[in-house]
């Protein structure tokens, strides 16, 4: 624990989490926003959200949950030119999130991060391999069976 961790017995998270609504909104937002989710344990809720400046690398604001009515709340607080700004939305592609992109920047294209879009490609062409695999298996296991009972009919005969 450093400085008010230590002295008052409070997390920096939840003083963030209180002061926010007092916050005053920046005039510029940034031109790429990202949002993503992290595992954390500290608090209520098992995931966390963070936005990210991708351009600085700066953390912009952390959410202590990922719920929609949430993240609403934050990006109301922004005019709508200054939510048109932003020309960019990276996210995992997760349902809220695609929500919140298409509500609130709609002149930004929507990006899937690196890592989601490799995982989700992955996962579609291993899924694929499964299928084909399957019917492959069905189709052997079938020829092998007439082989057999052809190979029976010329022993009996």
């Amino acid at each position: 624990m450093f400085g008010s961790d230590y002295k008052t017995n409070v997390s920096s998270n939840s003083i963030c989490r209180l002061l926010s609504p007092f916050a005053v909104t920046n005039t510029k937002l940034p031109r790429v926003r990202c949002i993503d989710e992290f595992k954390n344990n500290a608090g209520l809720y098992k995931y966390q959200v963070i936005l990210i400046n991708v351009e600085t690398h700066e953390v912009v604001y952390s959410f202590e949950c990922r719920r929609k009515h949430e993240l609403c709340e934050y990006f109301k607080k922004f005019s709508k030119e200054q939510l048109d700004n932003i020309q960019y939305f990276v996210s995992d592609l997760w349902e809220t999130y695609k929500d919140i992109a298409f509500t609130y920047f709609r002149k930004a294209k929507i990006v899937a991060d690196y890592f989601h879009f490799a995982r989700y490609a992955c996962d579609a062409v291993n899924k694929i391999r499964i299928d084909v695999q399957k019917n492959y298996l069905k189709k052997k296991e079938f020829i092998l069976n007439i082989r057999e009972n052809y190979f029976f009919l010329e022993l009996v005969v």
